[in-house]
C-alpha cells in the first residue's frame, strides 16, 4: 500500500476523514495533499517560501490526457522557475452544487489524487465546494485563493477551462488579471481524439455507450473502478463462483453485461499484482426470494482467488466485454453460463500471457 504524503507531515496536516490517500500498483508518488484553503495557506507559506510557486486548477475527473498535458506544463514550468508544483482541485463536483444533479464520477477523489501524485506534482490542495465556493467571483478567487493563499507566481490552464461564479472565469480573464497581479499565465492547447476535444463529459459519453476502447485512448490507461467490497447474498459461492460485490454509488460504469477484468488489491502483498477476474453489471437474478431490486450490481470474481476481501478496496481493470446481461430462470442455468464465461476467460488470459 503505498501513501503519498511525507511522513514528516502526517501528524500536521491530517486528510479529512474518509478520504483513504492509498494507491495500487507501484507507482509512488511525494506529492503532499491539503485540504482547505486555510491549511493552505498555513502549509504553503512556512514551507520553503522563497520558491515560487507554479498552479494549475479543475476538477481533473478522469485524469485524461487533456490533463496529463496541463500537469505536465505545470511540473515544466516549475522546474524551470526552480519552484513548487501545484494543482487546486475540488470536491464535491462542482456540478453538483450548481445544476443540482451530481455527473457520474470516473475517478472518486482518492484515485484522482493517486493519479495526480504520479505525474511529478508537489502539492495538491483540495477545496471544499460549498454554497459560499460557488458564489465566489473568479477575480476573487485569483485574488484571494491561488494569489493570497496559496502564493501563485505563474498560473497554467488548458485553453477550455473555467471557474468561478457562473463559470465566468476563463484563460482570457485570467490574463488580464495576471498582468494586473504580475502573474505569469500559460494557457495549454487542448488534446483532441478523432477531432473532439477531450473531456470528462465526452469520456463518460463514450463510458456509458461501451466504447471501451476510445475511453483507453482519452485516458491514456484502461479504464478501472475502485471501490470496497460490501456484503453480498452470497449467491456466487453457493454457486461455486465466489464473488466480491462492489457499491459503485454515483461512479460512471460501461454498460451492463460480463466483461473481462484484472483486479488489484489495495493493502495486501498482491496490491500491485494484476489479478484475472470476471466482472459483471447488471440486475440481480430474478428467481432470488425476495425478488430483487431493479438497481444494477456489480460483481466481481477473480479466477483461482480463495482469499478473504470483504470491506478491503479492489480495483476493478475492464479489458473487454464478452457478451451483455440476460435472464436466468434458475440457479442451474447461471452456474452453467457462469461455467461457460469462465471457460472463455482463461482461453482469453492464456492469449494475453502468450
Amino acid at each position: 500500500m503505498w501513501t503519498f504524503r511525507p511522513k514528516k507531515q502526517r501528524s500536521k496536516e491530517k486528510s479529512r476523514p474518509g478520504h483513504n490517500l492509498t494507491f495500487f500498483g507501484p507507482t509512488i508518488s511525494n506529492m503532499e495533499t491539503i485540504f482547505g484553503i486555510d491549511r493552505a495557506r498555513k502549509r504553503l507559506f512556512s514551507y520553503q517560501k522563497a520558491r515560487p510557486r507554479v498552479v494549475t486548477l479543475g476538477v481533473f475527473d478522469g485524469v485524461h490526457l487533456g490533463h496529463k498535458k496541463v500537469i505536465a506544463q505545470t511540473v515544466s514550468r516549475a522546474k524551470e522557475m526552480r519552484g513548487l508544483s501545484l494543482a487546486v482541485t475540488f470536491e464535491p463536483h462542482p456540478e453538483a452544487l450548481i445544476r443540482g444533479e451530481k455527473p457520474s464520477i470516473l475517478t472518486p477523489l482518492p484515485q484522482r489524487l493517486a493519479l495526480l501524485g504520479s505525474f511529478g506534482l508537489d502539492f495538491c490542495v483540495v477545496i471544499d465546494f460549498d454554497p459560499k465556493m460557488a458564489e465566489k467571483e473568479p477575480e476573487a478567487f485569483i485574488k484571494e485563493v491561488l494569489v493570497g493563499a496559496i502564493g501563485a507566481k505563474a498560473v497554467v490552464v488548458g485553453a477550455t477551462t473555467t471557474f468561478g461564479r457562473g463559470a465566468r472565469g476563463t484563460p482570457e480573464l485570467l490574463e488580464k488579471i495576471g498582468q494586473e497581479l504580475g502573474l505569469k499565465i500559460h494557457i495549454v492547447p487542448s488534446v483532441t481524439y478523432k477531432g473532439k476535444v477531450i473531456s470528462s463529459t465526452l469520456i463518460r459519453k463514450m463510458l456509458h455507450k461501451g466504447d471501451l476502447k476510445a475511453v483507453e485512448e482519452m485516458q491514456g490507461r484502461d479504464f478501472s473502478l475502485r471501490a470496497a467490497v460490501s456484503k453480498g447474498k452470497g449467491l456466487g459461492r453457493k454457486l461455486g463462483f465466489p464473488t466480491a460485490n462492489l457499491d459503485l454509488k454515483d461512479m460512471a460504469r460501461p454498460p451492463q453485461g460480463i466483461y473481462l477484468s484484472y483486479v488489484r488489491i489495495n493493502g495486501s502483498r498482491k496490491g500491485s499484482l494484476r489479478l484475472p477476474s470476471l466482472t459483471y453489471i447488471g440486475p440481480r437474478p430474478a428467481f432470488i426470494h425476495p425478488p430483487p431490486s431493479a438497481a444494477a450490481v456489480c460483481e466481481v470474481h477473480i479466477l483461482d482467488f480463495a482469499g478473504n476481501i470483504l470491506s478491503q478496496e479492489i480495483e476493478v481493470i475492464f479489458l473487454e466485454k464478452l457478451r451483455d446481461a440476460k435472464e436466468f430462470k434458475s440457479p442451474t442455468e447461471l452456474r452453467r453460463q457462469i461455467s461457460r464465461d469462465v471457460k472463455m476467460a482463461r482461453k482469453l488470459f492464456a492469449k494475453f500471457a502468450d
